[in-house]
């Protein structure tokens, strides 16, 4: 199985589940992961938004762009 496979797996099986995603600006996003595309764009339910570990937003619904995304991760 190719890498792109065993990632394209990852990011399919971690959907619906409370996952982290760093931006490569340092904020750090706290949410149900609802939706993955091919460019890495995200959109996130129930969005918690963090910057230097201190929480500064709470969204219903958040979209990220992919272009700016350092990391996705399970928390």
């Amino acid at each position: 199985m190719s890498t792109t496979n065993s990632s394209s797996d990852f990011l399919n099986g971690i959907i619906g589940e409370r996952v982290v995603v760093k931006l490569v600006d340092g904020t750090t996003y706290r949410g149900i992961l609802v939706c993955i595309d091919a460019t890495m764009n995200v959109v996130l339910e129930q969005a918690e938004e963090f910057f230097e570990q201190n929480m500064i937003n709470k969204f219903g619904d958040a979209f990220i762009r992919g272009s700016r995304l350092y990391y996705i991760g399970c928390e």
